[in-house]
């Protein structure tokens, strides 16, 4: 072959590989800001329209396999092409954003969840092993919470969130676009068959229970953020907020317990039962002070496949008794806290007094009362997670009215995550369709 022959068959190669590369990452170039809008209607999901479902089971299987292996202390050994295919797969503005997000969600509104807890509480309500708060209607009621939860990840998680897992007894939010390429549902049955266990007699309305089990969901990272529905990011989060080098930061709460003293509520007693277990395989001395132990505070914390696993393999019989309880036993431990005993000298780094969590308990009826603490719990600048919790006997529309609009205040936008009006668009699913699989090699990082 002569030089200029070469020269010739060297352009053309180029020309080939730079339109398969464009073709294949599409608009790497550009800041995914904005995630694809697309949407496929609620009524065709449950109707079953099998070619919905195939394009959209497509697409989210892409952002999966891309994912797989992938988390936010390995993203960097990515080859820079992985990297840009990860981020156009899922939407996503880079590979960095490599901290999946796992979230659980029931709604007491839905006739068929209300069914099942009528008929749940009335084959246990002769037992003493639950308390009046485990199984109060209160524990299971939404306030649309998860809409601005999600509002919260797009807006203050662009970062390092990238898909979220919503966990569910078989129910979707009727606002949730179940087309993002990023939102993954699993329901309770799903996550028996991860873990190859039986399913109970009764349906899990415990959600300590249905929180042994999470960490076995397919292609999730590790670590995943474990969020409550009711619990919202204020402000923009960063990294270096979470994780500090290769361990995930423990905001520590300023209350202290110990084993000896009489429990003087549920979550005094679920708390000494889970130091109890973490004392019994290894010694807690970095978090005790005369024999008073630290915990994490009531908030999101970030977990590791690996330490759940660990977990079900040291406590085995507990975990079994765990999950056969339908409602919270006093007994059940903090899965959390046991996640933090467990991996605390390998996988966690602790601090003390940032204070970025503003919690709130609603127990006042009065409108005002409730506009005032919401208020106070929004205002709070220097929060970075604002969790709302509910503990009211009665319950009307003034008060889900005055909820709504303290979320609408500093949330008002919705999100790609909600549904919009508007149709897939082809030009970006047929992008999406046009990339590979990614090789399996990039999952032993």
């Amino acid at each position: 072959m002569d030089l200029s022959s070469l020269f010739s068959l060297i352009f053309f190669t180029s020309i080939i590989s730079t339109l398969y590369t464009l073709i294949l990452l599409g608009s790497h170039g550009k800041k995914f800001s904005n995630p694809m809008d697309t949407h496929v209607t609620h009524e065709s999901v449950r109707a079953g329209n099998s070619s919905d479902k195939k394009d959209r089971s497509h697409f989210q299987n892409l952002c999966d396999s891309y994912s797989e292996g992938v988390n936010i202390h390995n993203y960097h050994k990515l080859q820079d092409h992985m990297c840009k295919s990860l981020a156009n797969s899922c939407q996503i503005h880079s590979c960095s954003a490599a901290i999946d997000i796992v979230v659980l969600w029931i709604n007491m509104d839905d006739k068929n969840i209300q069914v099942l807890y009528d008929s749940t509480y009335e084959s246990t309500k002769q037992s003493r092993s639950y308390s009046s708060h485990s199984v109060s209607p209160s524990r299971f009621r939404d306030f649309h919470q998860l809409k601005y939860f999600l509002r919260s990840i797009e807006e203050n998680a662009v970062g390092w969130a990238r898909r979220i897992f919503l966990v569910t007894n078989n129910q979707v939010p009727r606002y949730l676009n179940m087309s993002h390429p990023r939102i993954r549902m699993v329901n309770h049955e799903q996550l028996f068959e991860y873990m190859k266990l039986t399913p109970p007699k009764y349906p899990l309305f415990n959600s300590l229970a249905i929180q042994t089990m999470i960490h076995n969901i397919p292609t999730l990272s590790s670590p995943f953020y474990l969020f409550d529905d009711d619990m919202l990011i204020r402000k923009n989060l960063s990294v270096s907020m979470i994780v500090n080098g290769n361990k995930s930061i423990v905001d520590l709460d300023n209350e202290m317990f110990g084993i000896h003293s009489k429990p003087r509520t549920d979550y005094e007693a679920r708390m000494q039962s889970t130091i109890r277990m973490g004392l019994k395989k290894r010694s807690l001395d970095l978090l005790r002070d005369n024999n008073l132990y630290m915990i994490s505070f009531h908030g999101p914390l970030l977990l590791y496949r690996e330490i759940g696993t660990r977990i079900w393999d040291e406590f085995r019989e507990e975990m079994n008794l765990v999950i056969s309880h339908p409602f919270r036993r006093p007994t059940d431990p903090s899965i959390q806290t046991l996640y933090m005993y467990v991996g605390y000298s390998d996988y966690y780094t602790f601090v003390k007094g940032r204070g970025i969590l503003q919690f709130q308990m609603l127990d006042s009826s009065i409108a005002v009362m409730i506009q005032r603490k919401l208020k106070e719990a929004f205002m709070d600048k220097k929060a970075y997670f604002v969790c709302i919790n509910d503990d009211l006997q009665f319950f009307d529309k003034q008060i889900q009215s005055c909820i709504k609009d303290a979320y609408e205040v500093f949330f008002p936008k919705a999100c790609s995550f909600e549904i919009k009006s508007g149709i897939m668009d082809n030009k970006i699913l047929s992008r999406l369709k046009s990339l590979p699989m990614l090789s399996k090699s990039h999952k032993n990082l």
